[in-house]
């Protein structure tokens, strides 16, 4: 956590590890998996990189763009970022490569951290939304497929399970929950695949079957 321009990194029991100084205020300071590293925002809105025991600082991006909530992959080689102009990237923090995803939100890594699942909004007079689903891409930006393709639900704040096999979301209409197989491929035709699932037959082309739970809006799996 930081106070003021302070990072504190505490041990598993509690206590002060280490303090860093970073220069500048950063609210989001997530720690890599591995525990090595930490990656933040400077007073530009730049993302930097810093070894946990405060050694190797440097600086990620250097552009126009603004960015915000870096997140981690699982295996602590990657961050996905989001720009203040609602766009989604990926940093390979090994080879130093930015990839372009897609506009999105609420970005999700795959359990192998070679995807990442993210909501599209359609929105309002900024802030009504009138239109949500949910895409998978590949973290290089490839492989785009819609995991949604309804007009009758506005899905969102999606999740993975532990195996990756299966992905939570809410609806933004009324609260309840869903989980659904991860879809792997393309149907053969769109209009086709958002007529099946309406129609509730979705095996035929490995579209999807929805689960409905009642519950909060930003689901997780606790367990298998």
């Amino acid at each position: 956590f930081t106070v003021d321009k302070e990072l504190v990194i505490l041990s598993k029991d509690g206590n002060i590890k280490n303090r860093i100084h970073l220069g500048n205020y950063a609210n989001l300071t997530p720690l890599s998996p591995d525990g090595t590293k930490i990656v933040y925002n400077d007073e530009n809105d730049q993302i930097r990189l810093i070894n946990s025991d405060g050694s190797n600082r440097r600086k990620l991006t250097s552009n126009e763009h603004g960015y915000f909530n870096p997140a981690w992959s699982p295996d602590s080689s990657k961050i996905v970022i989001s720009t203040l102009t609602g766009e989604l990237k990926v940093i390979d923090i090994t080879s130093d490569k930015i990839f372009d995803l897609d506009k999105g939100d609420n970005p999700s890594w795959s359990p192998d951290s070679q995807y990442i699942l993210y909501s599209q909004l359609e929105r309002v007079d900024g802030y009504k939304i009138i239109s949500a689903d949910l895409y998978l891409v590949k973290y290089d930006g490839s492989q785009k497929i819609p995991q949604t393709t309804t007009k009758d639900e506005l899905e969102g704040y999606a999740n993975w399970s532990l195996d990756g096999g299966k992905i939570a979301f809410g609806s933004y209409i009324n609260g309840n929950l869903f989980i659904a197989p991860v879809r792997t491929a393309l149907p053969v035709k769109e209009s086709e695949a958002e007529s099946l699932l309406q129609l509730g037959s979705v095996e035929k082309m490995q579209h999807r079957s929805l689960e409905k739970w009642k519950g909060t809006i930003h689901p997780s799996f606790s367990q298998q």
